[in-house]
Formats: C-alpha cells, sequence, structure tokens
C-alpha cells in the first residue's frame, strides 16, 4: 500500500512539473524592457528624437502608447500582449482620473516642437532635473479645483495647460497650436516646459528655502488670528471688498504673478470685481516659469514698482542656481 501511495505521489509530481513548463512556454518578462529607450529611424520626426534621445537623454513621444511585448499564448494561440501606456494621472502621492488630452496628428508641428525642445529646452535643464520623459498632444486639460478656464468656447473645469509633470512623463500641450504664435509665446512655452520638472525638484528637495518665498506674500499683511490654533493664509484666499481679513488690492502688491481663475476663466474685471489668490504651488510654478521666460533685466524691468515680486524672484533665483 505504502509503494503504491509513494508511485502515485511520484507520477503526480511530474505531471505538476510538466504543467508548469507548459504554461511557462512562451511566457516573458517585460520588468526589465526599457520603454524609454529610443532607436533611431528612417522617418524625419523619428530620427530627430532620436537625436534629442542621444544627446540629453530625454524620450520624446507623441503616442500614448510607448511599446509593446508578448507576455505568452493563450490556450488557442492567440499571442498575449502587454501594451505601455503612458499615465498622465499619476503624481507621487495622489492620482487624479480627471487629467485629459488629446493627441497631435500634425507631423510638421510635431516635427518643430521637436525642434523646440532640442535648442530652447533641453539645453537649459539643471543637472539635477531629469525628465522620464515628455508625451507631446494637442491639448493637455488638467484638473485643478481651483480653475476653470475656456477651450473651443467651452468653459471647462481644469486648466488648459502649456505643460504638466505627472508621475510617467511631462506632458506638453498646444503643439497644433503654435505654429503662428509670437517669439515672446514661444519663450512662454519654454519656461512652463521647464518649469514643470523643476517645480516638482523644489517643492520635494528644497521645502526650507521655499518658506523665504511664500513668506514674502504672506507678511504683506498679517490679519488677526481668530483663536490660538487657527492660521490664515493669503493662499487661495478669495479677494474682494469683502473679505475682512486682507485688504482688497491688486494680486501684484501682494507678490503674485498672476491668479486662480476659478471665478473669472476670461480674466475681465479682476482688479475690481475680485480674484483667488493662487495656491502656494502655482505661484511657486509662475514663478519658475518667469525666470526661464525673461532675462533677469526684463523681469525686472516688468516689475519694477513691485518689491515683493522682486525680492521673490531673488529667492527663486537663488535656490534654482543651485540646482
Amino acid at each position: 500500500m505504502m509503494k503504491r501511495f509513494l508511485y502515485m505521489s511520484f507520477v503526480c509530481l511530474i505531471l505538476m512539473a510538466c504543467n508548469k513548463d507548459e504554461n511557462e512556454e512562451g511566457k516573458v518578462s517585460y520588468a526589465d524592457v526599457d520603454w524609454y529607450a529610443i532607436e533611431d529611424s528612417d522617418d524625419p520626426l523619428d530620427h530627430l528624437i532620436y537625436t534629442c534621445y542621444d544627446e540629453y537623454g530625454v524620450a520624446i513621444f507623441y503616442e500614448d502608447t510607448i511599446g509593446r511585448v508578448q507576455t505568452g499564448t493563450s490556450f488557442d494561440g492567440t499571442p498575449r500582449m502587454h501594451y505601455e501606456v503612458l499615465d498622465v494621472n499619476y503624481m507621487i502621492t495622489t492620482k487624479n482620473d480627471q487629467n485629459s488630452y488629446t493627441e497631435s496628428r500634425d507631423r510638421e508641428a510635431l516635427m518643430k516642437t521637436v525642434e523646440f525642445l532640442k535648442t530652447d529646452v533641453l539645453p537649459r535643464l539643471p543637472e539635477s532635473v531629469q525628465p522620464r520623459c515628455y508625451f507631446l498632444t494637442d491639448s493637455c486639460i488638467t484638473y485643478r479645483k481651483t480653475y476653470i478656464t475656456r477651450v473651443a468656447g467651452k468653459i471647462i473645469e481644469g486648466c488648459d495647460d502649456f505643460a504638466w509633470r505627472a508621475l510617467a512623463t511631462t506632458m506638453i500641450g498646444r503643439v497644433g497650436r503654435m505654429e503662428n504664435e509670437l517669439p515672446s509665446v514661444w519663450a512662454k512655452y519654454a519656461g512652463e516646459i521647464l518649469a514643470a520638472d523643476v517645480t516638482l525638484k523644489l517643492v520635494n528637495h528644497y521645502a526650507f528655502e521655499l518658506q523665504e518665498f511664500y513668506d514674502l506674500s504672506e507678511n504683506v499683511h498679517v490679519p488677526e488670528v481668530l483663536s490660538g490654533s487657527s492660521k490664515k493664509t493669503i493662499y487661495g484666499q478669495r479677494m474682494n471688498r469683502s473679505n475682512r481679513d486682507y485688504p482688497f488690492q491688486h494680486w501684484n502688491l501682494y507678490g503674485f504673478l498672476n491668479f486662480s481663475e476659478v471665478y473669472n476663466p476670461d480674466n475681465q474685471d479682476a482688479d475690481r470685481k475680485g480674484y483667488t489668490a493662487p495656491l502656494q504651488t502655482d505661484d511657486l510654478r509662475a514663478f519658475v516659469t518667469a525666470y526661464y521666460q525673461y532675462t533677469e533685466e526684463e523681469f525686472k524691468a516688468l516689475y519694477t514698482d513691485y518689491e515683493v515680486i522682486l525680492a521673490k524672484y531673488d529667492v527663486i533665483k537663488k535656490i534654482v542656481e543651485k540646482l
């Protein structure tokens, strides 16, 4: 009886091993695949993208599906595939399913944008700042509850961004809308793209140094604290004549370059009807954008009458030059 039991156990083990071999046959692991490696191509656009990758180590994509690999075979012989798709909603600590984009099909516009990245963006990236990759789109709509904006004649909740940094990619918008823009708009485009990655670096690694930047706006007017446990902040405040904590004055006087478009998507009469002060990250990104958009002389000439703005610029300049 014991011999028969041992024999049957041995047969079962053999069958299990064979079954495992059959299941493993054809399987491919994609854990070690470098999805961000770019190969050279005879296609002019793809070759230009390769030259950017070869020189700067940054991949550029214009489709959200950046690769595929066969992971096995189904019982009927159909290949099982894994498709690697860029996710524009994942941040380091959060996920937002409401960001959206439209892929660009205009190859001439894509070519011009890649050339622009190669000449005006990639050479200016700080050594310590490395985008995972760039994803070129015609529209880059990021959901932020403090923003509404007008796109194609419609008011939507979100922001029609030049660029947006997610965990896996830096999404670049407006590819098909930039061709006839003035040089000043292209300069802002470069500033926004650079700021998308640089701002994230500052938030993650320079929180202590940034406090000086935020405090310059906080200290323009310090309202009375109603209780010992509460603390007012100017960031995100609705600024109008009914706000009893903060005097209603132009946002530049509080040290802000712009304001949140929460109630005013067309930016009309904000200095008369009111506005919403930006959140800290938006304020920071605006100054980083300006740092790359203008020369120091140009920026200080624009805001020569606003000492808080000039002081905040000097703080950002000092930090960014460390990168």
